[in-house]
């Protein structure tokens, strides 16, 4: 019975004996590397990077990120770039870089053409993910730039009537209208460019305003104009009133409208007052008359 207790003892005691030896060959954790992998993002490129998105333009910006490495190591950096309402290419980027290394990242940023007027902020975020090949977290950088849709004045010039009969001596008012089509809040100098022509030949012209006054974008203004034709006995000629509108946020932008004056028949000057007084007369006999009966 004793040797029995004592065997199993023994075993006890070798089952303890080896258990401690396979504690003493686990394989510890790998520590982190000894230098900490410093790294540093800049914008070298554009900042802000300007978009042009008029109707002539590209619609795309440029711009640089340097990732530079300031450690003894081989590290990788995770390179994301975030730019809320435009189009940024690459989104993301891995680089390797050994000791006091840098690399440039070229990036895009677009938008759509005729898009309006807008400034965003972006951002760029790098991230250590490996030090000589070894996986490795919480080693981070930040950095950020701006980008700017730039404004451009595009203006429409219009008319519901683009062509009137008038008669000699007679004023008739033309309604104009004046549309932005630009990215951004505009005004416009407007002219009558053969006013001078035209008031040697008898008309009389004027314009009820000669600069608009802060038009949204895709919203517009009417402009009266008022026109008085030559008091000639007869006419039977056509006529071009031009106007153009000179843009405040690009004044290389314009935009030229002519509408049509037809002066047709005769002008007698005091005939109109002649014939209200005859037909007050008339209206008065007949009156009269009416109370003879």
């Amino acid at each position: 019975m004793d040797n029995k207790y004592k065997s199993i003892t023994a075993m006890l005691l070798s089952i303890l004996m080896l258990s401690s030896a396979l504690m003493l060959f686990v394989p510890q954790e790998a520590e982190a590397p000894g230098p900490t992998p410093d790294f540093t993002l800049e914008v070298t490129g554009n900042n802000p990077v300007e978009v042009d998105v008029s109707p002539r333009g590209t619609g795309i910006g440029t711009t640089e990120v340097t990732v530079t490495s300031q450690s003894a190591h081989t590290i990788t950096v995770d390179v994301t770039i975030d730019l809320a309402g435009y189009i940024v290419s690459p989104v993301r980027s891995t680089i390797t870089l050994g000791p006091d290394a840098s690399a440039i990242i070229s990036v895009s940023v677009a938008a759509l053409l005729r898009s309006p007027y807008r400034v965003g902020t972006g951002n760029v975020h790098g991230e250590v993910i490996r030090v000589d090949g070894v996986p490795v977290s919480g080693y981070t950088a930040d950095t950020g730039f701006s980008a700017t849709s730039k404004s451009y004045g595009k203006v429409i010039l219009g008319s519901d009537k683009p062509f009137e009969k008038v008669k000699p001596g007679k004023e008739y008012p033309f309604k104009i209208k004046v549309e932005n089509n630009g990215n951004a809040v505009d005004n416009y100098d407007l002219e009558i460019t053969n006013k001078d022509k035209l008031e040697d030949k008898g008309f009389s012209i004027t314009l009820s305003r000669t600069t608009t006054k802060d038009i949204g974008q895709g919203e517009y203004e009417l402009i009266t104009i008022r026109v008085q034709t030559p008091r000639k006995f007869w006419r039977n000629e056509y006529y071009t009133i031009d106007i153009k509108a000179i843009s405040d946020v690009d004044p290389t932008e314009k935009s030229e409208y002519s509408i049509t004056v037809w002066v047709w028949g005769a002008y007698v000057p005091g005939f109109e007052i002649a014939f209200s007084i005859i037909a007050l007369a008339l209206v008065g006999t007949f009156m009269a008359r009416r109370r003879q009966d």
